[in-house]
């Protein structure tokens, strides 16, 4: 059964990795993984990702309640893989209408404050 919660945002950032055989590869894993505890995100890994293509991807993923906390701490990740060098492959929020893995989906109200909270974010100079 499904039951009304608080809106929230799924923030992800994707990068390549060396292939798993590379001298580098551990190391750089172990970088992010530091990293991604550091700021408290999350971490995942795949081969060949069906959108961004072949190759090893490293995710970071992390959750918040407002879009100005999202995009502070997506931006805060970013910045800090450019101090090691790491060039971020795609970044991305996503507004969670539902969650069946949870049971929960946004009231009505909530949703649509939400909405328009991200346009005025978007809307802003």
């Amino acid at each position: 059964m499904l039951r009304p919660r608080q809106m929230s945002y799924e923030i992800h950032v994707t990068v390549n990795v060396p292939p798993k055989k590379a001298p580098k590869y551990k190391p750089t894993i172990r970088l992010l993984k530091n990293l991604a505890k550091q700021e408290s995100w999350a971490t995942s890994q795949i081969t060949d990702d069906p959108v961004l293509g072949p190759g090893n991807k490293f995710y970071f993923t992390a959750y918040r309640n407002e879009i100005n906390r999202a995009v502070k701490d997506l931006n805060m990740l970013v910045d800090r893989l450019y101090d090691i060098r790491i060039k971020p492959l795609r970044q991305k929020i996503e507004l969670i209408i539902l969650d069946s893995k949870t049971n929960e989906y946004p009231s009505i109200d909530i949703a649509v404050h939400h909405a328009k909270s991200v346009l005025d974010w978007m809307n802003q100079p």
